[in-house]
């Protein structure tokens, strides 16, 4: 893939591309669908325990637990392992608001640390002034196309007493230090959001843990604190947090799909790397690791961000800012106190990030389109 010669016409570039990631799946979804409403039971069937089997199967973990959303597993996640009013949940300042809110509505403090500078993602050498005695989880959140160091989270949390928790929502399919990712810690999380590496017709997500405690625990609070065994007995006070077997159905069909469409997204990534590789510094690339990884969007870094954002939709490629607020400013986390300057690297990524798009419907005359209207910018 190269970038089209000026004076192309501007191609229509959608960041997510919904018509085209699923327009193609439409029998597909409504056989899933017609399925799941014969079905005796439509909410944690047979469906679900396929699909929980088939993640076990390709992650290795013990426990796979089907929910309804990625913040579902964390609420669920964070559930099973105490978190409530008393305890501290410590957070990365630049992440989605998931892990921060989830801790907030289990009745637990939030406690918010800087990232690294190069990949976004917890800096564990940042992590001993937030740990304390009330600590009872660290929450490490996979980013973009780059996973946490797992490792160097661990090594900074020991003697502590804490649990780790891996959001790795975006991350199905990356692995890094021979662990794939959610096993890293005491216990993980995906998403299965419609736009995600392993999308849903739907909403859903999954706990994964190889800890034989925390899987039973999030299976009964799933689904209203019961057993499985016996319905209308709660042992415990859940959530109604269940996935659902079309949801289940269309997503172990997704599945199947799931390496060529990690390939595609690698190919395209590389296109762009390729491409605009030589507009550093004024344009910074994701970091090259040094793991197997999962490109679930491409993240640029611009001090001209907005003004590179404005320009590209003139051009008919349209982007998402991630995250517009690190956490500490966001209206919702003005109770943490945290003032402006708290967390500079989480603010410089805020001021500078810009996802371009990037799933595997993506047409290489798009990929092109998109490439030629970040080169002309930088003109």
């Amino acid at each position: 893939m190269t970038a089209p010669p000026a004076g192309t016409g501007a191609t229509a570039v959608p960041f997510y591309g919904l018509d085209a990631r699923f327009g193609a799946e439409a029998d597909q979804i409504r056989e899933a669908l017609a399925a799941a409403l014969r079905s005796p039971q439509p909410i944690l069937g047979p469906r679900v325990l396929e699909l929980e089997e088939a993640v076990r199967r390709r992650t290795g973990a013990r426990h796979a637990v089907g929910v309804a959303s990625g913040t579902g597993a964390l609420l669920v996640g964070l559930a099973a392992l105490g978190v409530g009013p008393g305890t501290e949940v410590v957070v990365p300042a630049f992440s989605y608001h998931s892990p921060a809110s989830c801790a907030l509505h289990l009745g637990a403090t939030v406690r918010l640390v800087d990232v690294d500078e190069a990949t976004a993602t917890v800096d564990p050498e940042q992590l001993g002034g937030a740990l304390g005695e009330r600590t009872r989880a660290v929450v490490a959140v996979h980013l973009f196309s780059v996973m946490a160091d797992m490792t160097a989270v661990r090594q900074a949390m020991r003697g502590h007493g804490a649990a780790l928790v891996e959001d790795s929502a975006v991350a199905l399919g990356m692995r890094r230090d021979g662990r794939p990712a959610g096993l890293g810690g005491d216990l993980g999380i995906y998403s299965f959001h419609p736009v995600k590496l392993l999308a849903g017709a739907g909403d859903a997500g999954m706990v994964v843990t190889n800890d034989e405690r925390l899987g039973r625990l999030a299976r009964m609070l799933r689904n209203h604190g019961q057993d499985g065994r016996q319905r209308f007995v709660h042992h415990l006070v859940g959530f109604n947090c269940r996935m659902d077997e079309v949801v289940a159905e269309f997503l172990s069909h997704r599945l199947r799909g799931l390496d060529a469409a990690i390939a595609r997204r690698a190919r395209i990534a590389a296109a762009y790397g390729q491409a605009l590789a030589g507009l550093h510094p004024a344009l910074r690339l994701p970091p090259e690791v040094g793991y197997e990884r999962t490109f679930y969007t491409y993240v640029i870094r611009s001090a001209r961000r907005d003004e590179l954002r404005a320009f590209l939709a003139g051009r008919g490629v349209e982007t998402r800012v991630y995250y517009p607020h690190p956490l500490h400013l966001q209206p919702a986390f003005a109770g943490l106190g945290e003032p402006r300057g708290a967390f500079p690297r989480a603010e410089a990524w805020s001021r500078e990030a810009l996802g371009l798009p990037l799933y595997p419907e993506l047409s290489d005359e798009q990929v092109e389109a998109t490439i030629h209207a970040v080169l002309a910018f930088h003109r």
